[in-house]
């Protein structure tokens, strides 16, 4: 069978577009595929690092559209004006398309936007990371938003796709293929002298890794959950702390401007707008531990067979595996969680990781091949005969 797939792959952050790389290199082998990246949200900001940079260095420019959207995310209201405006931008470039496939990793406001203009417009939808859970984010719902707008769904664990049935898709629909981080891990050239250099340490420093974004849905002050991390910290001398900077999500700013003061103060922190995607497995991969609230403490984490230490309850609910430490947000739970991470006893070689899977990118390749040459069908609820 030659029938031609054409795709679309949407990205609005360095995180889903450090996992979808390796998916899109993987399309692009393909001769039988054609493919479209859609570039928006903070890749086109250039106070949030400009991320766009690390897409255009990987791929051509031929393949890739910016669309740009609002990223001011200083209340809940700019949200919700936020997900109603990139939802009519995003309807036009789609409606502009003759791409009928779409592919969606993940759970921010902007892949709901884009999944329900998609949906409108009757495009195949490919969900990628679905059925999670992080109770204490609005993506928790945004996700299964995304869930219910799209016809097949990827699933990185199997208790994820136990989820999305649960959410009444077809289990012909459902597939667990695991997380793309391995194929990262896979492809990362880059040496502990390489990312030491980049970091601006010297050849014999330790370093800790910390990423933390504001909580969208749970009462916590980011401000304070981060000033609290940044005392605990200096708690520790004898490590460097590399700081990347947290997403545009409301409260962002407050911690920004905390985290952007640290460099001048202290010559332990070292602070980033974002290390792109391979220098941040990289960066992982040679740190002591991972610190904060990202989904990649929780996944790239374990797959790199990395202590991670997770702070607060953005991702409350998640599946972990016993490398994750879970947190409070005082600074004594802080302390005393970086203590056991550090001391003898906590074996870093039994760690084990439910998101790790084979070949995770060859997988999806294959389904969305099979798929995505379908005709679009009419979804109907899921209902498990007892």
């Amino acid at each position: 069978m030659n029938t031609s797939v054409d795709l679309i792959f949407f990205t609005s952050t360095r995180a889903d577009f450090g996992l979808l790389k390796s998916l899109i290199f993987e399309c692009q082998k393909d001769k039988k595929i054609n493919l479209k990246i859609l570039a928006t949200g903070s890749h086109l900001d250039k106070k949030k690092g400009y991320t766009i940079d690390e897409i255009y260095s990987n791929f051509d420019k031929d393949i890739i559209d910016e669309v740009p959207i609002s990223t001011k995310m200083k209340s809940d209201l700019d949200m919700v004006l936020g997900l109603s405006s990139a939802t009519k931008i995003f309807g036009k470039y789609l409606e502009s398309s003759s791409i009928k496939n779409l592919v969606i990793l993940g759970d921010r406001f902007e892949a709901l936007a884009c999944a329900q203009a998609g949906y409108i417009l009757k495009k195949t939808i490919f969900h990628i990371h679905g059925g999670e859970v992080s109770y204490g984010a609005l993506d928790e719902s945004f996700r299964h938003s995304v869930t219910k707008f799209s016809d097949y769904h990827l699933a990185s664990t199997i208790n994820h796709k136990k989820r999305i049935i649960q959410l009444g898709e077809n289990p012909n629909s459902v597939f667990k293929v695991g997380s793309l981080v391995i194929e990262n891990l896979k492809n990362n050239k880059i040496t502990r002298k390489k990312i030491i250099e980049k970091l601006g340490l010297q050849k014999k420093d330790r370093f800790f890794l910390i990423t933390y974004h504001p909580v969208t849905l749970a009462n916590e002050d980011p401000y304070d959950v981060a000033s609290n991390l940044i005392e605990s910290l200096s708690n520790f001398e004898g490590f460097k702390f590399i700081i990347t900077m947290p997403n545009i999500d409301q409260g962002s700013d407050l911690v920004r401007s905390l985290f952007s003061k640290l460099q001048t103060k202290s010559n332990q922190f070292r602070v980033f707008e974002s290390l792109g995607s391979e220098n941040y497995i990289a960066a992982m991969l040679h740190s002591e531990m991972v610190i904060g609230n990202s989904s990649s403490g929780i996944i790239e984490s374990g797959i790199l067979n990395k202590v991670a230490i997770n702070i607060g309850v953005r991702q409350l609910g998640r599946d972990a595996g016993n490398n994750v430490i879970h947190s409070g947000i005082s600074v004594r739970s802080i302390n005393k969680s970086i203590r056991k991470a550090l001391s003898s006893n906590y074996n870093k070689t039994k760690f084990s990781s439910p998101y790790y899977a084979r070949s995770p990118a060859s997988k999806m390749k294959k389904i969305i091949m099979s798929k995505a040459i379908n005709p679009k069908t009419i979804k109907t609820f899921y209902i498990k005969d007892e």
